[in-house]
Order: C-alpha cells, then structure tokens, then sequence
C-alpha cells in the first residue's frame, strides 16, 4: 500500500477562509476523526462510540460537533438501517483536491494518539501543519518522492497567526502546544536555515 493512501487530504481552504477558526475544538477533533474513516468516495460510518473513544470527548459532546460540522457543510449526514434493523449513520465528506491540501496520517488516529491530544493541542496541531515545511522550501505533496521518509516537518510560523487560524485564545494555544510535546508530536528544534522552529510529527510518537 502507498504511503499517501495511509493518509486522508486536509482542506487547507477551510483554513484559509477562516472556516477551521468558527469551530469549536470539539468540532475539529470529530472532524478529522471521521476524515480518516472515509472511502476513496468520501464516505465514513464510524459510530458515535468509536468517534468519542477517538477524540477522547463524551458521546453527548460527539454528537453536538457532528450537527456542527454538518450545519458547516463540511458533511453531510446520511441515516440508513443496517441488516440487524438498528439505525446507524453514514457521513459524506467532501473529497479534497491534492493540491490544496496536506496529508494527514491516519494512524495518528488510529494509535489512540489524537485523542491523547486532547480538543487543545488537536485544534493546534491541524493549524502548525498548514505552515509546515522542508529543507526551508514549501513543496506540493503531489510530486514529494521523498515524503515515506519522511517523520517530521517543520513550522516556524507567527504566534498570531496560529492563534488566528486555530480560533483560540493564547491560554488554549499554550495547553495545546504543551499537549502536543507530551505526547511526542512536536519538538522544538532548528530548522534547515538555522531559525528556531517546532518539528511537527508526521506520525505518532515521533518525539519520544
């Protein structure tokens, strides 16, 4: 299997027209929680257990964000009857053109580290990845050869603008930088240029 069919493409548009900001954190964890479920058509059906164990939110607050997401029109909900005759729901996702867009790695979910996370630092990490680079050039993902090799970024980006993007408040950025290097996504380093920067993990557990 490719390394690129192990991620799911995040829209670097929602971030752009301030979209990823107007959620709640609660929103944005479910959101990508259900993402790395979907089929090549953009379609999901995990269960509300499953997403909240993902996120590490309740099931009540799981159910809230995905009404969100959908009143966002960043999905859409389908309810259908399974073959036991209990009702379940389907999610459809908008697909994302790889040119707008950064790979996200599904088994950053499926480790359970995401919900380590906790809502701070996954709102946080999402933001830190739209500015993240390389070798101090920005690259499509499209034609990177070289990205199975590839653990970590970097991000160097302006406080005021993560906190812009993120759609929180300084305190809430903070808890969530800090969740991040708990959980050994991010490090503080040197970039290429020798400018300071957070290395950003690509995969869990990059940083233990």
């Amino acid at each position: 299997m490719s390394i690129l069919t192990k991620h799911f493409w995040f829209d670097d548009r929602m971030i752009k027209d301030g979209t990823w900001a107007s959620l709640s954190n609660g929103a944005k964890g479910v959101y990508v929680s259900i993402a790395v479920h979907c089929d090549e058509e953009g379609t999901a059906f995990p269960g509300e257990d499953t997403i909240a164990k993902l996120t590490g939110l309740s099931r009540k607050t799981v159910r809230k964000a995905i009404n969100e997401l959908a009143k966002a029109g960043l999905l859409r909900i389908e309810r259908w009857k399974t073959k036991r005759g209990h009702s379940a729901k389907r999610y459809h996702v908008k697909k994302t053109p790889r040119d707008t867009g950064f790979p996200f790695s599904k088994d950053i979910v499926a480790t359970g580290t995401w919900g380590e996370m906790g809502s701070c630092g996954q709102a946080v990490y999402i933001s830190m990845r739209n500015y993240c680079y390389w070798d101090g050039y920005e690259e499509s993902y499209d034609s990177l050869t070289d990205f199975k090799e590839r653990t970590f970024e970097y991000c160097s980006a302006e406080i005021e603008y993560l906190l812009e993007d993120t759609g929180v408040t300084k305190s809430t950025y903070y808890r969530g930088i800090k969740s991040l290097l708990d959980v050994g996504m991010i490090q503080r380093g040197i970039d290429e240029n020798g400018k300071k920067a957070y290395m950003v993990g690509l995969l869990p557990d990059q940083f233990y």
